[in-house]
């Protein structure tokens, strides 16, 4: 019995470790894309450069989502980790 619940604890974990990844790679991403002066000279080069003006309505909202994937992501790794180091045990204090 105890492995299922290991086993479960082993998913959660995986889980969190994947949102983590996937929101650290999010942020930076958009990040390193609301550069948009450099993406600006690049579009205007090219002959795109009205498409500019709605680079940041896209970007920003996108770098918020990410950054919110990450943030979720932590919480469930400390969530996990606290879960299986026995936090909530010693919390009980002394038995009788």
């Amino acid at each position: 019995m105890e492995d299922r619940s290991h086993h479960a604890t082993s998913a959660e974990r995986a889980r969190a470790d994947r949102l983590v990844k996937i929101g650290t790679i999010g942020s930076v991403v958009a990040a390193v894309c609301c550069v948009t002066p450099l993406l600006v000279i690049g579009l205007t080069a090219v002959g795109l450069g009205a498409m500019a003006g709605g680079l940041d309505a896209v970007l920003v909202p996108a770098l918020l989502v990410c950054m919110g994937v990450l943030a979720y992501g932590l919480y469930l790794r400390r969530k996990v980790r606290a879960a299986c180091c026995g936090r909530g045990a010693s919390s009980q204090g002394g038995q009788p």
